[in-house]
């Protein structure tokens, strides 16, 4: 098994674990929702963009995807558009945040964020990758584990294969 696969694998197993400490933490009721800290989250919002943007400059900078064959080339153009608009979609959550947003107005994009994040990896499970483009998008998802409790029932991070609702 080679390096990059071998990376790939423990990447993924990292996700599906973090995805499900998630998901039990925010089975809490609307009622049981953290008390919303704006400075807290606001760090948060800001570090999860950093940490988008991170993994864009990662990603840019694997060999293994710049040197992949045409058959992968449409799944590496699908991921790098996907993690463009999540990290585009977390910069907006963090506007919203910093303009003073509550609850009610940022847990739209916050579920989106969580949606687009969610879509990432799925898409992932098809490309390989090293193990600093690994942390960094496994650093951005512990990012939104920390900001679910304050969204209530309602996971950031659905399990992959969830359907949702269109419109969503």
């Amino acid at each position: 098994m080679s390096r990059f696969t071998r990376t790939g694998l423990i990447f993924f197993s990292l996700l599906f674990l973090l995805s499900g400490f998630g998901a039990a933490e925010i089975q809490m009721g609307e009622q049981g929702r953290k008390a919303w800290n704006s400075a807290e989250i606001l760090s948060l919002a800001d570090q999860l963009v950093d940490q988008l943007s991170n993994a864009r400059r990662e990603v840019r900078m694997e060999a293994g995807l710049k040197n992949a064959s045409t058959r992968a080339d449409r799944a590496i153009t699908q991921f790098n558009e996907k993690l463009r608009m999540l990290e585009k979609s977390a910069s907006q959550y963090a506007g919203r945040v910093k303009s003073g947003a509550g609850y009610e107005k940022t847990r739209g994009i916050a579920r989106k964020v969580g949606v687009q994040l969610r879509d990432l990896e799925v898409l992932g499970r098809r490309l390989v990758f090293s193990k600093p483009t690994a942390d960094t998008l496994v650093a951005a998802q512990r990012t939104l584990n920390q900001l679910s409790p304050y969204y209530g029932r309602v996971p950031l991070y659905p399990e992959p294969g969830v359907a949702d609702a269109p419109g969503s």
